[in-house]
């Protein structure tokens, strides 16, 4: 039997003097109180003993209270207590806090402090929450069972088990911070926790053996809330996608008369099991989720006073907080540590968000296009059954930029699926002519052969691949032009060439330009998508940073090979996070500036043509087997980013300038440039430098590898500190803008480009 006491259900805080009591099932043993500061339980029968096991604040864990102990100066209370919302759990203590609350409600006439008899526990939940429910039944035995559960509930806190930390500051500190700034803005992140918090407190008549029917019983207890928590669809605060099954900051509190064998057997006999399939589960499990369901709803109500529905409004808040947590993150799943893993596919949010983007941005694309086009009206009918462009090599368009940021963005590999990627394809073919240069050519006895088979295969990679790519982007551009006569000898168009005019059958033309339109457009989104990438670069960023803020090294470096060629089979947090900048700021100048700027300056051939020279470097352009093979390569990417590699840098302080307006936009400005033009030389590249010396003038780190060079590092006469997990969250805030500014600019020189 279940009964749920709802008594005084309105607001007791009214008047923040008045204390209520509310009935329990128990009632000879417990007195429960509530106002609008704490709810208190208060034990009654002094001479007993308690069991409990709890998560509060104030004496958790295993606690047992005795009759005769010395503990038992004064009667035992349970306490959930309510803290302003922005209480950050640190200051004032919590334990301290507590006490002196309880010191305020006890009132009890042998001692009105909370000594070690009270059980504390802390919540933002209003106390117009709480919720009782109360079970009953009467066992084999012939002893009736009595079940209350106690609960006040908060989801502003909501969380699923599994869910991203914020809180590391309490973990003892590794070799990622060790060599970190101490300062308070570059310590681990503080406690941001709400808490909106689900506590409960479970009052049985039940005594349970500790061994196993105590735990089992507190396990049902914890499945029964999760089970309320998922009923509902309440949904994680920090992972809107996923269902809650609880808060951060939940307690339960389980009391059950104390097992003695010097008393009375027929009283203090312990039940030996508690699990879901017993009548104790049964009993517990029943309340637990009564009182946690209905506490819930009143909070749901309570937030949506005066609305007729406010489960409804709750899910549409739900709603808007995944479209905006999709348009925040957008395909950000975590990257598996192994680079031939999949990764994982995001949201349906982020691919809805994704997809309506793409169709948007498709019909701007058809209004920029058909708008040139009505500007030549007069031309002969060949014009009317498409809206393409006349010329070979297709230009930019700033239209085609905005569908690829969005599709990088939203749509990742779902855009661009790995076995029809350009850049793959390019790499297998590059595979397949290095099998065809002999062996010796390898060798560095010659260097001569070496050198013209590497420019053998540059020249035979760029035909192929760009070639291919021009023939592909010309496919729609033919059919614009045949198809009108294949359809004109079919009889479904007839055309008069003296005239330009024709009679059409309704439908067919307006069909076939359409898909010739559409299929124009996916082909040149598909090759610039191809030749760049900016989200995914931030992701393994996100991912290093993720991995070094837990201490595990062996998948910061099993990931790192995501982003360099670097050996990190003995690189510590510090060269790991160094490693992970320097390779965020190149590779942003490799595969996002790079790319626009050629785009810019010689449309979407221009761009994957850079990406298969970009790709022949880092396949054979070092030092070692292929050095000569590849020396052609190389010295072509040195050439090809030479100015991008310059852009890179200015877009980097102008993006920290704008994210660090505190700091003054000049002062970051002159710091990142002062370092890049001092320290850029030290990298063999001619490019590299950079990109990775302005990083580390701005984020105020030094970028080292050992031997090599040390970026704003003391050889130079730099000051920057070792870098730590939070510089790659600074580092990656700052690129991604840096990137967004990239396309920003190229649409805009695309724009004015097309219309010279």
């Amino acid at each position: 039997m279940t009964t749920s006491k709802e008594e005084g259900s309105k607001d007791a805080a009214a008047d923040p003097t008045t204390t209520e009591l509310r009935s329990l099932s128990n009632d000879k043993s417990w007195q429960l109180s509530v106002n609008d500061r704490c709810v208190r339980i208060e034990c009654l029968e002094p001479d007993c003993n308690w069991t409990i096991l709890s998560s509060a604040v104030l004496n958790g864990g295993l606690q047992k209270i005795s009759s005769s102990s010395k503990q038992r100066s004064s009667s035992l209370h349970i306490l959930n207590a309510k803290v302003p919302a922005e209480y950050d759990g640190i200051s004032p203590d919590p334990k301290e806090l507590l006490r002196q609350i309880g010191s305020k409600e006890i009132s009890n006439a042998r001692n009105s402090s909370a000594n070690d008899t009270t059980i504390g526990l802390l919540t933002a939940a209003s106390m117009k929450t709480l919720r009782v429910a109360s079970t009953q039944a009467t066992g084999s035995c012939g002893k009736t069972f009595i079940v209350d559960a106690i609960v006040t509930a908060g989801i502003s806190n909501s969380r699923v088990a599994g869910a991203d930390a914020d809180m590391f500051y309490f973990v003892a500190d590794d070799s990622s911070n060790s060599n970190a700034d101490d300062s308070p803005d570059n310590d681990q992140p503080k406690d941001t926790t709400n808490f909106g918090t689900i506590n409960t407190i479970i009052l049985t008549n039940m005594a349970l053996d500790e061994s196993s029917a105590l735990i089992e019983a507190y396990t049902v207890a914890i499945e029964a809330k999760c089970r309320a928590v998922t009923d509902l669809g309440i949904k994680c605060a920090k992972h809107p996608n996923e269902t809650a099954t609880g808060t951060g900051t939940d307690s339960t509190v389980l009391v059950t008369p104390t097992t003695d064998d010097d008393q009375d057997e027929s009283k203090t006999t312990a039940i030996p099991y508690a699990q879901k399939h017993t009548l104790v589960g049964e009993l517990i499990g029943q309340a637990v989720y009564e009182a946690t369901k209905e506490a819930m709803q009143t909070n749901l109500t309570d937030f949506y006073r005066g609305h007729a529905y406010p489960s409804l409004m709750y899910r549409l808040r739900c709603y808007r907080l995944q479209l905006w947590h999709a348009l925040q993150e957008g395909h950000l799943p975590l990257v598996p540590s192994r680079p031939m893993v999949p990764i994982p596919t995001p949201s349906g949010w982020v691919l809805l968000v994704g997809v309506v983007g793409m169709i948007w941005t498709l019909a701007v694309h058809i209004f920029l296009v058909g708008g040139e086009e009505d500007a030549e009206a007069g031309q002969c009918q060949s014009q009317d059954y498409s809206i393409l462009p006349e010329q070979a090599t297709p230009a930019p368009s700033a239209s085609i930029l905005l569908a690829v940021l969005w599709g990088d963005r939203f749509l990742g590999s779902h855009l661009m699926p790995l076995a029809i990627h350009p850049v793959v394809l390019v790499g297998k073919l590059i595979t397949n002519l290095l099998r065809l240069v002999p062996e010796p050519y390898f060798q560095p006895t010659h260097p001569i052969l070496g050198f013209l088979s590497g420019c053998s295969l540059w020249g035979c990679t760029a035909f192929f691949s760009v070639g291919t790519a021009w023939c592909v982007l010309q496919l729609p551009r033919l059919a614009a032009l045949h198809v009108p006569t294949m359809l004109g000898l079919a009889g479904v168009v007839k055309t008069n060439l003296d005239s330009c005019s024709s009679t059409v059958d309704p439908g067919w033309p307006t069909t076939i330009n359409s898909f010739l339109v559409f299929a124009n457009w996916i082909l040149h989104v598909f090759l610039v998508r191809g030749a760049l990438s900016l989200q995914l670069l931030c992701n393994v960023a996100l991912q290093m940073a993720h991995f070094l803020e837990r201490g595990q090294l062996q998948k910061a470096r099993a990931q790192l090979s995501w982003l360099c060629s670097r050996d990190p089979s003995q690189l510590q947090a510090d060269e790991l996070a160094g490693g992970t900048l320097e390779s965020l700021s190149e590779n942003l100048s490799d595969s996002v500036v790079s790319p626009l700027f050629y785009y810019v300056l010689f449309g979407p051939l221009g761009a994957f043509a850079f990406r298969t020279m970009n790709t022949l470097d880092s396949r054979v352009g070092f030092r070692g087997r292929c050095e000569w093979v590849g020396k052609f390569s190389a010295r072509c990417d040195d050439l090809l980013n030479l100015i991008p590699a310059r852009l890179t840098a200015l877009l980097l302080v102008v993006a920290a300038g704008l994210l660090q307006p505190s700091s003054g936009f000049a002062p970051v400005i002159q710091k990142g440039l002062s370092v890049a033009w001092r320290d850029a030389s030290q990298c063999d590249s001619p490019n590299a430098g950079w990109p990775m010396a302005t990083f580390a003038g701005i984020l105020d780190v030094r970028l080292e590898k050992r031997g090599q060079y040390s970026l704003n590092g003391p050889p130079n006469g730099g000051t920057g500190k070792a870098p730590g997990h939070q510089d790659i969250r600074r580092g990656h805030t700052i690129a991604q803008l840096a990137g967004i500014l990239a396309f920003l600019v190229a649409m805009a020189a695309s724009a004015i480009w097309n219309s010279i």
